[in-house]
């Protein structure tokens, strides 16, 4: 009876609308960032602790400033150097130390070794993939005046790519044009966000957790995307990075992705990917395209003289750096901060 309930009355308000039918909707390009100006201590939910070996569970500070950057960012008023990182999940470090998360560390390190004063702006968002930081890098990255701009994507790339089959979707989460929704259900969401936010849990409850794939309009019924045009369109977005910032004055570098991806995987990387005979990929053909991905991040670097940060080569595939197939640790994240430092530290001393 509560589930009905719960269905007819989204139905009745998704479908009720202000205005006329002029008004029903307004579309805008997405600037997927971290919500300004909050100041949390989030803990993972037991389905990440439960897809992972070696993370910490427990409350994790979470703060974000006024332009949508992880704190800390502008640490100093009159910076020497200021570099911006762009990312997913893997460079946002969530589920890391405040003071271990490896852009803002990086920084340090960097002031250490220079004497300079450096701002490190960390925009990694889970779930980006290479054109959002690209919409970033364009409207809040340049404003900012950096001096460098860091890169790494891959494994969000290739899943939107293996599952939406283009960057340009419908997805509710990741696409890149936004409808803004003027019904009654947009409007209570905006003014009753914990009422609005009760309800939707318990129909998914009731209902289970589903795929956030799974009710997009492209979802898994056009047929995959060949190997060579995923290669192309990732190429293609890296390109763009590195031509947009050398046109702004900003040093680019591109960094591979490390992985727990072996040859032979352990138990927490198949539990992460369960959906790969969905779509007709095994183990080996999926490693196997995430490794020709990092190849396409080398080959841009060295076409396009831009400096390269290989990670992938660097960093051990084991859980003590990555509680999962791809995220680190505390101590990968220090780790990759010191690797990061090292290869910045005569480039910021021009």
């Amino acid at each position: 009876m509560i589930l009905v309930l719960l269905f007819g009355f989204e139905k009745l308000l998704g479908n009720t609308r202000f205005g006329g039918e002029e008004n029903q909707s307004v579309r805008h390009i997405r600037l997927k960032e971290n919500t300004p100006n909050i100041d949390k201590m989030l803990s993972p939910s037991d389905d990440i602790v439960a897809l992972s070996d070696s993370l910490e569970n427990k409350p994790y500070s979470f703060k974000i400033d006024q332009n949508g950057f992880i704190f800390p960012s502008t640490t100093h008023q009159q910076a020497d150097k200021v570099i911006a990182f762009l990312g997913g999940s893997t460079t946002e470090c969530m589920y890391v130390d405040e003071d271990k998360r490896f852009p803002a560390l990086t920084g340090t390190l960097l002031e250490t070794n220079s004497g300079k004063k450096i701002n490190a702006l960390n925009a990694g968002v889970s779930g980006n993939n290479s054109m959002h930081s690209i919409n970033s890098l364009l409207n809040k990255i340049i404003p900012m005046n950096p001096d460098i701009a860091v890169l790494m994507h891959n494994i969000n790339d290739l899943s939107i790519l293996l599952h939406e089959k283009t960057y340009w979707n419908n997805n509710d989460h990741r696409s890149l044009l936004v409808t803004e929704d003027r019904s009654i259900k947009a409007m209570l969401k905006q003014l009753l966000p914990n009422t609005y936010n009760f309800a939707f849990e318990v129909k998914r409850k009731l209902l289970g957790d589903g795929n956030e794939f799974e009710n997009a309009d492209h979802g898994n019924k056009q047929p995959r995307l060949s190997n060579e045009k995923i290669l192309s369109l990732f190429k293609s977005n890296l390109d763009s990075f590195i031509e947009i910032s050398k046109a702004n004055n900003i040093t680019p570098v591109l960094m591979t992705q490390a992985s727990r991806f072996t040859e032979k995987p352990d138990e927490v990387v198949m539990k992460n990917l369960q959906n790969l005979e969905a779509m007709g990929l095994s183990y080996p053909e999926y490693r196997s395209l995430f490794i020709a991905m990092n190849q396409v991040i080398r080959a841009v670097a060295l076409d396009k003289s831009a400096l390269l940060i290989d990670l992938n080569q660097a960093v051990p595939q084991t859980k003590e750096y990555m509680s999962d197939p791809v995220h680190f640790t505390n101590r990968g994240s220090e780790l990759v901060a010191k690797i990061i430092s090292e290869k910045l530290t005569p480039v910021i001393a021009h």
